[in-house]
């Protein structure tokens, strides 16, 4: 096992029904130990499921985990692409100066 201990926390769940298909969106921020070293990891991302309902009751279809950023102690960036938030503004980023 690659965790000697873990606790995630979601958000509220975000519903769109449609008929006898639903979409869901929640936000999951995970608390990971590793077992190697006991060193802390943080992920930061989206679950986005997609629901049915069966003789009336609805259930889930597909989970799909979309990672936004973690973080490791003394771990390298992962090459992992992250895309981001839905619906995010991209913002250029500016160099900035300062004086004393």
């Amino acid at each position: 096992n690659a965790f000697a201990a873990t606790s995630h926390h979601l958000s509220n769940v975000q519903l769109e029904i449609n008929g006898d298909t639903a979409t869901g969106l929640s936000y999951v921020y995970a608390f990971h130990r590793y077992a190697h070293n006991f060193e802390p990891m943080h992920y930061w991302g989206r679950w986005v499921d997609k629901i049915v309902k069966v003789d009336g009751e609805w259930l889930f279809a597909e989970r799909e985990v979309v990672g936004v950023g973690q973080l490791s102690v003394g771990d390298p960036p992962s090459e992992r692409p992250l895309p981001g938030h839905p619906g995010r503004l991209i913002r250029e980023a500016r160099e900035s100066s300062f004086s004393n």
